[in-house]
C-alpha cells in the first residue's frame, strides 16, 4: 500500500499535468501564440486518463454514486422536458405525475447508494 507522502507525489503530478494543459489550451493562445496548440487535445487526453486511473486506483471518488446520481438526474431532466412539451392540460398532469414519482424513486436510489457506502465507510474504521 502506498504512503501518504506517495499519494501527494502522483497529486502534485496531476496537478502540473494539468497546468500543461491549461497552458496549452488558454494561455499561450491569448497572448497570440498558437504554434503550441495542436498539443491541447494530446494533453487533455492524457490529463483526463490519469484522472481517471488516479480515481480508480486510489478510490478518490464513488464511482457507483457518481453513475446513479448521473443517471437519476438523466432520467428525471427528460421526464421534466417531456412536462413542459406536452399538448394538453391533461397530458401534463400525467406526465407531472410520472415525473414525481420518478424524482422520488430516484432520490430514495441515491440515498440508498449512499448509505451503503457510509456504512462501508464506518465498517472500516471501527476495524482499527
Amino acid at each position: 500500500m502506498k504512503n501518504q507522502k506517495t499519494d501527494q507525489a502522483d497529486f502534485n503530478r496531476l496537478l502540473h499535468l494539468r497546468a500543461l494543459a491549461l497552458t496549452f489550451a488558454m494561455i499561450l493562445p491569448s497572448f497570440g501564440y498558437t504554434r503550441l496548440t495542436d498539443l491541447d487535445v494530446p494533453s487533455s487526453v492524457i490529463f483526463i486518463f490519469f484522472t481517471a486511473y488516479a480515481i480508480v486506483q486510489y478510490k478518490w471518488m464513488n464511482i457507483k454514486m457518481v453513475a446513479v446520481e448521473i443517471i437519476s438526474v438523466s432520467v428525471c431532466s427528460l421526464a421534466l422536458m417531456e412536462i413542459l412539451y406536452a399538448k394538453t392540460l391533461e397530458e401534463r398532469f400525467y406526465k407531472s405525475f410520472y415525473f414525481l414519482i420518478l424524482v422520488t424513486i430516484s432520490a430514495f436510489q441515491v440515498r440508498r447508494v449512499l448509505n451503503k457506502h457510509r456504512g462501508g465507510l464506518r465498517g472500516i474504521s471501527d476495524v482499527g
